[in-house]
């Protein structure tokens, strides 16, 4: 008995002693992780604040000496109380609560600007000899729905109108008069200005007729020569010019419409509106008892963020101020931090929804779509039913790990896809004609049709010529890189050579994610 107590004794300890061993080399398998995992990190994180810290020099230092503020205490609304953060408490602290536009309302800008400058400053404001079709009302109302719209290489005038079709409809008779869509015709073509104002008013005359809508058009002498802007270590000449006029495009559009109503919303000329959008704003604005800056109806750029039209001044000051330097929505988040406001503020769910696959930039393609759209989910959004075109007979070849039931060849079938996990960077997928091709157009769909999920996040597409073997491709030559995961050779600017054999999908990095090719559509018929 005692030998067997004994025994039993030392077997407890032996499990004692393996347990505590165990748990002391899991708990140095940890610490060892931690090390090597959380260094490069914070490395990372440290660069981030830096850049951060240094941008923010920048704003306060380049910025804000240009813009014509005052620096007294910014009082809250009646009700509300001025948000408060930690970083009251650093030399910062006294901008963050304190930006208010001075009293007389002139701009004092950098001397690119010098004609804005004076153009505003001799009148005090935009006055409505800017209008080119509709009236601005008597009265002031709620909300300004402001939409600055240029002409772009396909498909613009569909746009517009269905944004403004999406927007109509979706404004009740009985507040209507609450509401004013402001259109803002931005393109240095004034001829086409014109003309699409033309067609707006006719398509629209009712709602030209009661308020609803007009349209306005700035005075090309405000602009500075964009030929004289260079590229930056972030961004070509031609991104430059374009975010840099549209910086302008934006602060027009709001000292224009800083007097009409209360509240002031940014949107863009290619949106879907959700119904019953008006009610969720209101409501939304009703429900926040803190002081805010911007609240923001859509995850997506500029789209959808809301101003109080008192502070329409201020922020287009800093927009023109600084408009070579940054992109409007990086300013946005300096502006809103400037002025009191520390963390964005969304509502629950998105109220515009982004349909437009052409940018305005030449030969840019943007397939965002809005994830948090009210409804989203319910049906294929607007922006992914594409043109169809030809299937031309062909095999296909992949070395990535294929998710059983779903092969190559699916990319040519109806409602089903190519699917694949274990994305590595060189990875490919191609398509071998069986006879060369003259595509005058192609269309290459990545991600899951409904949310983009599991797109081609960094990949290039590019084409060969077919050996006699077949599966195999030779003379590889990039064409294009693919935008948000997908391709599109007319939108993107690209002209195919003659004789195509053979597209091979190229992947650029290692994706965490799985990757569905979608969609494959061939044109040879010139006009497509």
């Amino acid at each position: 008995m005692t030998s067997g107590r004994m025994k039993n004794t030392r077997l407890k300890c032996w499990k004692k002693l393996l347990c505590i061993f165990v748990i002391v080399w899991i708990f140095n398998f940890l610490i060892t992780v931690d090390v090597h995992m959380s260094q490069p990190l914070k490395h990372l994180l440290q660069i981030h604040e830096a850049q951060f810290a240094v941008n923010e020099t920048k704003f306060l230092k380049n910025i804000v000496p240009y813009v014509t503020l005052t620096r007294e205490e910014r009082k809250p609304e009646p009700g509300k109380t001025i948000h408060n953060s930690i970083e009251n408490d650093n030399a910062y602290a006294s901008f963050f609560n304190s930006w208010q536009k001075q009293e007389n309302n002139t701009l004092a800008l950098p001397s690119p600007l010098s004609a804005f400058q004076q153009y505003y400053n001799k009148y005090g404001n935009i006055d409505d000899s800017v209008i080119l079709y509709g009236h601005r009302r008597n009265s002031s109302g709620y909300l300004t729905l402001a939409i600055p719209t240029v002409k772009r290489p396909f498909n613009n005038y569909f746009y517009l109108n269905f944004t403004l079709n999406s927007l109509v409809s979706n404004i009740e008779n009985k507040i209507a008069s609450e509401v004013a869509i402001v259109i803002f015709m931005a393109d240095f073509d004034m001829a086409w200005n014109k003309r699409t104002a033309r067609l707006l008013y006719i398509d629209f005359r009712s709602h030209f007729d009661s308020g609803l809508i007009h349209i306005i058009s700035a005075p090309s002498k405000i602009y500075p020569d964009l030929a004289i802007l260079n590229k930056t270590k972030a961004d070509p000449v031609a991104r430059v010019k374009w975010r840099s006029k549209q910086n302008i495009d934006f602060a027009f559009l709001m000292l224009y419409s800083q007097s009409i109503n209360k509240y002031f919303i940014q949107l863009e000329d290619d949106i879907l509106v959700a119904p019953g959008f008006l009610n969720d704003i209101k409501s939304f604005v009703l429900r926040q008892n803190e002081s805010w800056i911007c609240l923001e109806f859509s995850s997506l750029g500029f789209i959808g963020k809301m101003f109080h039209s008192r502070d329409l001044f201020s922020i287009s000051s800093v927009l023109l101020s600084n408009f070579t330097s940054f992109p409007c929505d990086i300013l946005l988040g300096y502006i809103r931090r400037y002025m009191g406001q520390p963390s964005p503020i969304h509502s629950t769910v998105s109220l515009f929804q982004h349909i437009g696959r052409i940018s305005s930039l030449e030969n840019k393609m943007m397939p965002s779509v809005d994830i948090k759209f009210k409804g989203f989910g319910s049906k294929v959004p607007l922006i992914m039913i594409l043109p169809k075109g030809e299937k031309p007979p062909a095999k296909f070849k992949t070395d990535m790990e294929i998710v059983p039931g779903y092969p190559p060849e699916n990319i040519y079938t109806n409602n089903s896809y190519f699917w694949a996990k274990g994305i590595k960077k060189r990875q490919h997928f191609k398509i071998i004609f069986e006879k060369p091709l003259n595509i005058s157009r192609l269309i290459i769909s990545t991600g899951n049709i409904i949310d983009k999920t599991d797109k081609l996040e960094f990949g290039i597409l590019k084409i060969g010529a077919n050996e006699k073997e077949r599966f195999y491709c030779s003379d590889l030559r990039k064409v294009v890189n693919f935008a948000g995961g997908d391709v599109d050779s007319l939108i993107q600017g690209i002209v195919l050579p003659s004789n195509i054999n053979c597209l091979h999908i190229e992947v650029k990095r290692t994706q965490f994610k799985w990757l569905i090719i979608r969609d494959l559509q061939v044109f040879t018929d010139r006009k497509h």
